[in-house]
């Protein structure tokens, strides 16, 4: 039986990214004798997930011109001589803000599905890199025929009314291997005597270590708790721009933070964390939120973040720093009391939506083939 034949195009597939993790969630499940899934990287970085994608089968290219807007009419002709060249049932742009080059292509070249996938709710943190962006996409909804966001408020930032209440769009959810996640309390018991947490109250911090992430709110809110309530020791894993200001801004208590940096096994590291913080002004759907509450870990992020990332352990906060200070230090330990909708972000439930869309979207705009 013929496969049905994806492309994915995508900005970098580097190992610490979200986008990269939730394609990978989808790719290690999707049925392979079903779907045949490619992907053309736009930058390349040795710590990546490229030569995992080849030993499974995938065809992996990499864009051959550096990204620049200066090089914009040859990235162009590139990707319209690599589509000339290699047949494609559907596309997958999971880097919005390049459907100027990408998608605009692949219409001109009648790719019969054109799917933009957006993962944020944002083009850029910066203003005039965002104003570009903008103005740079702005025929994204002519272009594509198909549109995913991995929640409501990414889909009603990127999109249109008019598209998000027809039948082109659909939500796909960053699902993960819930098996990755069950608490253990073993293993809780061992971290904290590993890192000298035994008898505090532990406060997490999972994510790049960038103005994005509200660090400079994350340092207030930090500094504030323990100098009330030397009971709390903050747990940080990351890294980023803003790490050693972070460092440099919170060293008064440097006794009780423990900075760990870039970790493979923050599923875990998050058993020994109680409280997990996410003070972003702006998020898709977090990942870290979602893997957090599959561990019980109870969560308090901001509430400009969508609720649909709550799965029965998330309290949404307006960004107030007295308000979260307050919050953090009536904090009462409930993660044995939790009750977690493990369901709602299950990987394999959500690769069986996925496969369904693909094949129903295959149906619609090329032929028949065959049902899942």
């Amino acid at each position: 039986m013929e496969k049905i034949k994806i492309l994915y195009i995508v900005k970098n597939m580097k190992t610490d990214t979200g986008v990269a993790t939730v394609i990978m969630n989808y790719y290690n499940k999707i049925d392979k004798e079903k779907f045949k899934i490619d992907f053309f990287i736009i930058t390349e970085f040795k710590d990546s997930y490229g030569e995992f994608l080849k030993q499974n089968g995938s065809e992996v290219y990499y864009a051959k011109n550096k990204y620049s807007l200066k090089n914009i009419k040859k990235m162009r002709q590139e990707f319209s001589d690599f589509l000339k060249k290699n047949k494609y049932d559907i596309i997958e742009l999971h880097s919005t803000n390049f459907s100027y080059i990408f998608i605009h292509e692949a219409k001109k070249i009648n790719i019969p599905i054109r799917i933009v996938h957006s993962h944020s709710t944002v083009h850029s943190a910066n203003k005039f890199k965002n104003f570009v962006n903008i103005c740079l996409n702005k025929d994204m909804k002519k272009d594509a025929n198909i549109f995913f966001a991995c929640s409501e408020k990414s889909g009603q930032y990127w999109y249109n009314k008019k598209i998000c209440n027809s039948n082109s769009y659909y939500i796909i959810k960053n699902g993960i291997e819930m098996d990755k996640f069950i608490y253990k309390h073993n293993w809780e018991n061992k971290l904290k005597r590993e890192y000298n947490l035994e008898g505090y109250t532990v406060v997490g911090f999972v994510g790049r270590i960038s103005k994005e992430k509200n660090i400079k709110f994350l340092t207030k809110i930090m500094n504030n708790v323990i100098s009330k309530n030397r009971n709390f020791k903050f747990v940080i894993i990351g890294d980023g721009k803003e790490l050693e200001n972070l460092k440099k801004n919170t060293y008064k208590y440097k006794d009780n933070i423990i900075f760990l940096g870039m970790r493979k096994d923050v599923n875990k590291i998050l058993n020994c964390i109680d409280l997990l913080l996410l003070p972003s002004k702006r998020e898709g759907l977090p990942m870290t939120i979602v893997e957090a509450q599959a561990l019980n870990v109870e969560c308090y992020i901001s509430n400009t973040i969508t609720k649909e990332v709550d799965m029965g352990g998330t309290k949404f906060i307006k960004l107030n720093v007295r308000t979260w200070v307050k919050e953090i230090l009536n904090y009462t330990n409930r993660k044995e009391r939790l009750i977690i909708d493990r369901d709602k972000f299950d990987i394999n439930i959500c690769v069986k939506n996925l496969e369904r869309i693909y094949t129903n979207l295959y149906k619609n705009f090329v032929g028949e083939r065959y049902d899942i």
